[in-house]
């Protein structure tokens, strides 16, 4: 598997997070079936574009627009629902439910791998939540064509976190739909009520309003807990998007090894819908104009790591959230086989532990030149580390 891609994908050594969104759930109450028209989409939510740079590796970009856009004839484009690998019966969290477009369906192997990307989420995240996710593979994107380059992209489908029609979440409002989730754990409500208000971020602005994918909010309870599949109910662009193009050399099959001329379908399926459940933070941001008091759930806990001291929550309750680009990191971690490794500058925390991020931009300006919304590229920390070199599902 390409590192790009096993680096982006839910820690195993942090399953708390998913943008901290994603936890066992206990007592709440959430509406059902209901459309997503009524909640107030964000206008600038997130797209991840797989591109291939000049020594052929596949990278993560994020833009802010659409690619391609989505237009009239996507949505009225026929959507097949498919049938979960896992028995639905016997799943305690969170089921995917995976549309998939005409073109989509005249590729079984394709079917296949999407289906076995949505098993392994559905395998180990908790939350008793149903969403929705939108999926093709062919020589167009939902009817559109591919821009030159692009091996597939997502589009995330952000929301604003509303208290009601009228009036924005704010960082209290998501303390307490956290503290909510796991009323009993006393670890991580005591994490969750040293959230400060107000919230200092480095924009510099704090942090007020705040946004989320759709799934983040399912999780949250800012958005309903079942998202009906109908797409009369909830149509195409309502719910996060994954398209892949097949004119480029696709594995669609990983259970015989990757050829090594091709990519690794089942990978980029895996991260992908990883970005639609959560993987997304305002440090991708390439600007902040009118955006400066916003935030993902995931950038709550995001710090400079000098900032913050794993086992206290002293600097945690006082020090800026990360929601920029950079700085370069300078600090030197270690030296391998003629290798330098420097430390990174952003990392994730839990109160209890720190987990490397990437730092640049969506444009990979800045920063370690990874895109923010992933953990740390494998290939930036110390292969002496082993195993926890890798920051990921597998």
């Amino acid at each position: 598997m390409n590192p790009i891609f096993r680096r982006t994908l839910l820690g195993k050594i942090q399953i708390f997070i998913l943008a901290s969104a994603l936890l066992i759930s206990s007592g709440l109450s959430f509406g059902q079936n209901g459309s997503l028209n009524k909640y107030k989409q964000f206008e600038k939510a997130s797209v991840y574009i797989n591109k291939i740079d000049k020594t052929g590796a596949l990278f993560c970009e994020e833009v802010k627009t659409d690619v391609p856009q989505l237009n009239e004839a996507a949505a009225k484009l026929q959507l097949h629902i498919l049938p979960s690998l896992n028995d639905q019966n016997s799943l305690r969290g969170l089921k995917i439910i995976l549309r998939a477009t005409d073109q989509l369906m005249q590729n079984p192997d394709a079917i296949l791998a999407f289906r076995r990307a949505a098993a392994r989420w559905e395998r180990v995240i908790t939350t008793p939540i149903t969403t929705v996710l939108d999926v093709d593979y062919g020589t167009t994107r939902f009817g559109t064509a591919f821009s030159a380059g692009v091996l597939g992209s997502t589009s995330t489908t952000a929301y604003y976190a509303m208290k009601d029609a009228n009036t924005n979440a704010l960082v209290p409002d998501f303390v307490a739909k956290l503290k909510s989730l796991k009323p009993g754990n006393t670890q991580l409500n005591d994490l969750y009520n040293a959230i400060p208000n107000p919230t200092p971020s480095t924009v510099p602005a704090n942090l007020e309003r705040g946004i989320g994918t759709l799934i983040n909010l399912q999780a949250l309870g800012f958005v309903d807990a079942v998202i009906n599949a109908d797409p009369n109910v909830n149509a195409f662009g309502t719910v996060p998007a994954i398209g892949f193009n097949s004119g480029f050399p696709f594995d669609l099959d990983p259970s015989n090894g990757i050829t090594a001329s091709q990519y690794d379908f089942d990978a980029v399926c895996t991260h992908e819908i990883g970005h639609a459940l959560g993987f997304v933070t305002a440090a991708g941001f390439a600007s902040h104009a009118g955006l400066e008091d916003l935030y993902y759930p995931w950038d709550l806990f995001r710090f400079h790591p000098e900032d913050v001291e794993p086992g206290s929550l002293v600097g945690f309750s006082t020090a800026a959230r990360v929601t920029t680009a950079g700085p370069v990191n300078s600090v030197v971690w270690a030296t391998e086989n003629g290798t330098t490794y420097l430390y990174s500058t952003h990392v994730f925390f839990d109160g209890l532990s720190e987990v490397e991020l990437s730092t640049a931009t969506g444009a990979r300006l800045n920063g370690d030149g990874q895109q923010s919304s992933h953990w740390r590229d494998d290939a930036l920390r110390p292969p002496s580390l082993g195993a926890n070199r890798w920051i990921g599902i597998r």
